[in-house]
């Protein structure tokens, strides 16, 4: 294959890196507003429902830990997952990561630019750097695509973006399986207090009476 098609798949490739980031930043900041709201919302519909929440976390710490444990653990281990990776893998991502210092290290800023311009671009060095530490190939070519740096050779990038993209659309899909998640998505109070019910089913095999 040539150059440009190799070029042309990388560009796909990237392309659906950035959407699926962006789709996972946007769950995770959802999420993180959400939270306290189903939070509160729970709690008011136990104390309408007089039910003892006090009581149930009292004979349920045990579950309740192994619930919330499992579900860390399955992110924990998938996020920290070995990559099956090429002889010497760092090799495509060393050289990038130079292309991107002679873009934008801060000894190589033009004076000229405005303090906001080089900031920005401070900023972006460091994470660039930060993605290189950590080895977060996802990131660095982010960065790289940002500047517009085409690699020189496509060799073991379209595996790593591959795996960076499976394990976003991951992490996606166990975002949806959150409580929190499913509460965002209701429209009315019959809707919320459905989830509730089997937030208190699921953590603590609690049925509530809905025959009144």
């Amino acid at each position: 294959m040539s150059w440009y098609l190799d070029f042309k798949k990388y560009k796909k490739q990237i392309k659906e890196l950035l959407f699926v980031r962006s789709e996972l930043e946007y769950q995770e900041e959802l999420l993180s507003e959400t939270h306290p709201i189903f939070e509160d919302y729970y709690r008011n519909f136990c104390i309408d429902n007089r039910i003892d929440l006090d009581y149930l976390h009292k004979n349920n710490d045990e579950s309740i830990e192994n619930v919330f444990n499992h579900s860390e653990q399955k992110r924990d281990k998938l996020i920290h997952k070995p990559r099956k990776e090429k002889k010497n893998p760092t090799k495509v991502f060393d050289k990038i990561y130079r292309e991107i210092a002679k873009e934008i290290h801060p000894d190589k800023l033009s004076s000229s630019l405005s303090s906001e311009e080089a900031k920005e671009k401070e900023e972006l060095f460091k994470k660039a750097t930060g993605a290189m530490n950590k080895e977060d190939w996802g990131h660095l070519l982010e960065v790289a695509d940002w500047l517009n740096i085409k690699p020189r050779s496509f060799d073991g990038i379209e595996e790593q973006v591959r795996l960076e993209i499976t394990k976003l659309k991951y992490l996606i899909e166990n975002n949806k399986n959150m409580y929190s998640w499913e509460f965002a998505q209701c429209e009315t109070d019959h809707e919320r207090d459905e989830v509730v019910v089997k937030f208190l089913f699921h953590l603590f095999g609690y049925i509530v009476d809905n025959s009144d």
